[in-house]
């Protein structure tokens, strides 16, 4: 008897405060299908007078999303309460701030939901990039509205299990999307990914005054893992460019000390992951101050260890 006034309750909850809302036609074209925004729906109004909406959508052929805009998480997650066989499945993401409103996708197939992603912002994509035949999902999540609290994700889509995710990883999200970052580089069908380590900062400098060394993760049938030191002559071209950017700008970098620094970092960090740790501080010694010499030799064991690396 508890268990049916409970649900009758959540019920009565969801009529007299929720909305039940309707896709606009764009997001219901089948050029779409493979993409969705939060941005394809209507959101809530700082003066609105519900508390959530509810829409429902096909997402990339056989799938569903079940999308719900709500004004707090009380809303939210009484919503989300409502929906058949959601016990246990996996949350990804959550909202920091209600400005004015939130976001949940509930991933569905055939009805049996299989994810829910939660923020104020949320983009999802499918497409194959592993060759097998079956797209993967691209998740790109942000939880309040300022671009630091953003994670993006790569899912399987056979068995949903997470082969990517920048968080976790250490790379840095792409604005466009880690779809934007996926090429084929060795030419076998499969996608990699390529782009630049997140959260690189070893001498606290300003945010804009960062230079992140390349990383490279590639599928290795379960997840992607980092393979950097496969590509050596992306790595040459980047250590090429940095020796110029150096060469180039002397009294720059005088000016701008921090800047020099920075250059000189990512010029070792990738003549490390080239094995050439050793011609790099020699070309340091040669063309730079004694000072600048003694602090690149200072700098190594935090390189490496930032790096996850053995000294050579």
């Amino acid at each position: 008897m508890k268990t049916k006034l409970t649900f009758l309750l959540s019920l009565t909850f969801l009529f007299l405060f929720g909305h039940e809302g309707v896709c606009n036609s764009k997001s219901t074209h089948l050029e779409n299908n493979n993409y969705f925004s939060n941005f394809e729906v209507e959101g809530l109004g700082r003066n609105d007078s519900r508390h959530f909406i509810k829409y429902e959508r096909s997402f990339c052929g056989q799938y569903s999303i079940k999308v719900i805009v709500a004004d707090s998480n009380k809303f939210m997650d009484a919503t989300l309460n409502n929906i058949p066989n959601l016990s246990g499945i996996p949350i990804y993401g959550s909202v920091e701030h209600y400005h004015p409103d939130g976001y949940a996708f509930v991933l569905s197939k055939k009805n049996s939901p299989l994810l829910v992603f939660k923020g104020v912002y949320i983009n999802l994509k499918c497409e194959d990039i592993t060759s097998d035949g079956n797209p993967e999902l691209f998740v790109d999540i942000t939880y309040a509205r300022n671009n630091f609290s953003r994670t993006q994700y790569i899912f399987s889509m056979n068995d949903f299990h997470q082969l990517l995710s920048t968080e976790e990883s250490g790379v840095t999200w792409h604005d466009g999307g880690l779809d934007k970052k996926m090429e084929d580089l060795d030419g076998d069908g499969i996608k990699e990914y390529s782009g630049w380590r997140n959260y690189w900062d070893l001498i606290n400098v300003c945010s804009t005054c960062k230079r992140s060394p390349r990383i490279i993760m590639c599928f290795d049938g379960q997840s992607y893992v980092d393979c950097t030191k496969r590509f050596p002559e992306l790595l040459k071209k980047d250590l090429t460019e940095s020796r110029e950017t150096l060469r180039s700008r002397p009294e720059y970098f005088k000016e701008y000390v921090d800047l020099f620094h920075t250059e000189l970092i990512f010029m070792i960090a990738t003549s490390i992951n080239l094995n050439q740790e050793k011609e790099t501080l020699n070309y340091i010694r040669t063309n730079f101050s004694k000072d600048t010499y003694g602090w690149a030799i200072e700098k190594i064991d935090v390189i490496l260890k930032e790096l996850g690396l053995q000294k050579v």
